[in-house]
């Protein structure tokens, strides 16, 4: 991984993780944008090989609409979605807009890493937490089946 861009509203969570990525992948460059019209205009000429994107200003209304756009302009990416409520809907759409890697904000560093790992070799990633939240909405307790 070359370039990894960083789009959350939040800078303190961007600097965290800009320190964690280079702590853990070397000869990276990191970018970090507040939402995806920053990007825009300050960054489409680089493209990033990953994307990490968490709450940005253009959250929730059309971030799926944005991710699509990224995915245009940049077939390549690969992109994880980095978020501590996310529901069966935006999961989906996210899914259809082209993320590949969805985990909590409450996930360890470990998962974080892991998730970055399999994400940049071409896999999906769902983190436990996620899954956990959205399983009860897919799996049957039994007492609809009476």
């Amino acid at each position: 991984m070359d370039s990894l861009t960083i789009i959350d509203k939040h800078q303190i969570i961007r600097a965290g993780l800009e320190v964690l990525i280079k702590k853990n992948f070397m000869d990276v460059m990191i970018k970090g944008f507040d939402s995806f019209h920053q990007l825009k205009r300050e960054s489409l000429v680089k493209k990033s090989d990953l994307y990490i994107v968490g709450h940005t200003e253009d959250w929730p209304n059309n971030q799926d609409r944005l991710i699509m756009e990224l995915k245009i302009y940049n077939p390549q990416a690969k992109i994880v979605f980095f978020d501590d409520n996310l529901d069966q809907a935006r999961l989906t759409r996210y899914y259809k807009a082209g993320v590949t890697g969805f985990i909590g904000k409450l996930s360890d560093t470990t998962e974080l890493l892991k998730c970055i790992n399999e994400v940049r070799m071409g896999k999906k990633y769902i983190s436990n937490e996620i899954l956990q939240m959205l399983l009860p909405n897919w799996i049957s307790s039994g007492s609809d089946l009476q």
